[in-house]
């Protein structure tokens, strides 16, 4: 910990970032709570809650961050088991799977730049939206809810949007996987 800001109070001082990778759910959990601050998560079982462990993160282990920042954790949801015949260790191996998407049409309304809505992921999810017609690929942040339309997976900022297609388009058929 490092000491708080001149006028603020103990409880909201910066803090150092903690090493999360390898560590299940409740000890991230734990850590997070005690050091006042906020995560999201991608990767496999990060949109249902269903992840077991830390893979990655952002910022770094040691890395002073305001009180109450938010951290990205790449998750994994499960962990084979191996043993190995020569030596009869047991050994963790990740499994990884390919991440969830959806294919259907993104929109665009006024909004935040770098978040976008849903109706179907948790807020905080970190999403990656591939224009299908020209492979370009950008990341946001779900912030808000959009109306339930068929066919609609995301609503995207103007500027967001724009990197895909103009404006005047109003649609774009993406996949968001997350």
């Amino acid at each position: 910990m490092t000491s708080p800001r001149a006028g603020a109070s103990p409880t909201h001082a910066a803090v150092r970032v903690p090493d999360l990778v390898n560590r299940d759910r409740a000890q991230v959990y734990a850590l997070m709570r005690r050091d006042n601050l906020y995560f999201t998560t991608r990767g496999p079982g990060s949109a249902t809650g269903t992840w077991t462990r830390v893979v990655a993160q952002s910022p770094r282990p040691g890395t002073v961050v305001p009180w109450h920042a938010s951290l990205v954790l790449t998750t994994t949801t499960a962990s084979a088991v191996a043993t190995t015949a020569s030596t009869g260790h047991t050994a963790a191996v990740a499994v990884t799977r390919a991440a969830p998407s959806r294919v259907g049409v993104a929109t665009w309304y006024r909004y935040i730049p770098g978040q976008c809505a849903t109706s179907y992921l948790p807020m905080g999810t970190v999403i990656t939206v591939q224009d299908l017609s020209s492979g370009v690929t950008l990341h946001c942040v779900v912030t808000d809810r959009q109306e339930v339309a068929p066919g609609r997976v995301v609503d995207l900022s103007r500027q967001q949007f724009r990197a895909l297609a103009p404006l005047w388009r109003g649609v774009v058929r993406v996949r968001v996987s997350w």
